[in-house]
């Protein structure tokens, strides 16, 4: 492989996943806010909202990764 193919594979890469990393950090704060309402209600606490929020992730990151390329 050429040195400049590297780099452009490496780059693009990178600018990717910052992408993909600024959309799940717009998703998690919408989802954040989604929660905040039930909060109190039964046993369900700041911990609970947060392990229901990170275990979103996985999802909205499928969901994100074409339109984090497209970027």
């Amino acid at each position: 492989m050429k040195l400049i193919t590297r780099y452009l594979i490496r780059q693009l890469s990178v600018m990717t996943v910052y992408a993909l990393l600024a959309f799940l950090a717009l998703y998690s704060f919408f989802d954040i806010i989604n929660e905040v309402g039930d909060l109190g209600k039964g046993s369900y606490n700041g911990t609970k909202m947060m392990q229901y929020v990170l275990m979103q992730m996985p999802a909205h990151a499928y969901d994100l990764m074409p339109l984090a390329v497209l970027i």
